[in-house]
């Protein structure tokens, strides 16, 4: 079971009074209304949140994961678009978007997406893995969007890797 759900919506909201524009107790406090099958509440309550707080990002994630839990991608999809709005150096919008467009099938743009946050960070081995594993899964491997040759990568052992760019000059 959920234990006692009441109880910690009750302690999440007086938390919300103590630190209004918290994002993790919100995050909590939705999490809590989806997991009771109340993500109608969930939606009603960030939506309440986001009209006191319009420029905080985090608030249109969590909208998108509650979006995503009742299976409506296409309101989620908005969401996270908007979170990139209101704040456009948020990355971890960009990689739930990314993320979201993989998870969907979308695979052109979460490359797009994939590779426009490896300009902004580059050399980040996690986003060329992502990139790669797109790659890699598609049926039709397409060698002019991914060209291995300019891309190399320097193992000195089983646990760390250094990224090196082109022709393997290190970043």
């Amino acid at each position: 079971g959920l234990g006692d759900a009441g109880g910690a919506q009750a302690q999440f909201e007086t938390a919300l009074k103590l630190v209004p524009d918290s994002v993790e107790i919100m995050r909590s406090l939705t999490r809590i209304f989806v997991a009771q099958n109340r993500s109608d509440q969930a939606i009603q309550r960030l939506n309440q949140q986001i009209s006191t707080y319009p420029q905080q990002a985090g608030l249109w994630e969590i909208m998108a994961e509650v979006q995503i839990a009742r299976k409506d991608f296409t309101q989620a999809e908005q969401s996270l678009k908007k979170a990139i709005q209101v704040d456009t150096k948020n990355i971890n919008a960009q990689l739930a978007l990314a993320g979201f467009y993989q998870s969907t099938q979308q695979l052109d743009k979460a490359i797009a997406l994939y590779q426009d946050i490896a300009k902004v960070i580059p050399g980040n081995l996690v986003i060329k893995k992502l990139l790669a594993n797109i790659y890699l899964s598609e049926r039709s491997f397409d060698r002019r969007r991914w060209d291995i040759s300019t891309t190399s990568f320097s193992f000195k052992s089983n646990r760390s890797a250094k990224y090196l760019g082109p022709a393997g000059r290190p970043k």
